[in-house]
């Protein structure tokens, strides 16, 4: 049987939750053509499906342990990146961003965004979706601004709008985020 290989790049919770459940990392490198992006090459293997079967049963923990699933995610990529020695940006995204209380959200951020320390030269990404449109679009936008004037090291974070188009508001989401 011929070895299936995902070469994915994941977000730090997802890396700490495939580790975690004893998936096996392949190889962490820089990929060819853009040495500034961080490749993590998983073995697929029954401990990789399971661990994507386990990632919904995060949405069942305290505030408090997603608070630290976030936050040694972050811990995990630093050192990873550190170790393979990889120039590397990270992108954070509250996957129910706008189910979630909008301080409490900001509260997870900030924390992801102090343990990478951006700078001007290397920028964290905050990615804020709008799951499955939960709001109208002007409250997506309340919350994009309310986020953008609260996040530590504003000028060292992009922010990244991700608008579904459930209901078919995506376009109005993106237009009034912006």
């Amino acid at each position: 049987m011929e070895e299936k290989k995902a070469k994915l790049v994941f977000n730090a919770g997802v890396v700490r939750k495939l580790l975690k459940a004893g998936c096996r990392i392949i190889d962490v490198k820089a990929d060819r053509d853009n040495k500034d992006k961080t490749v993590f090459v998983f073995e697929r293997d029954e401990a990789f499906e399971k661990a994507f079967s386990d990632i919904n049963e995060e949405l069942k923990k305290s505030k408090e342990e997603i608070l630290k699933i976030a936050t040694d995610g972050a811990k995990l990529l630093n050192d990873m990146a550190d170790q393979y020695g990889v120039n590397h940006q990270f992108e954070y995204s509250p996957e129910s961003f706008t189910g979630t209380e909008i301080d409490y959200a900001l509260e997870v951020c900030n924390a992801v965004i102090d343990i990478w320390k951006p700078t001007p030269e290397r920028k964290v990404i905050i990615n804020l979706p709008a799951t499955v449109e939960m709001s109208l679009p002007h409250v997506y936008a309340s919350q994009i601004e309310y986020m953008s004037k609260n996040l530590h090291d504003r000028e060292n974070v992009v922010l990244s709008l991700h608008p579904h188009n459930d209901r078919g508001c995506g376009v109005a989401d993106a237009e009034h985020g912006i």
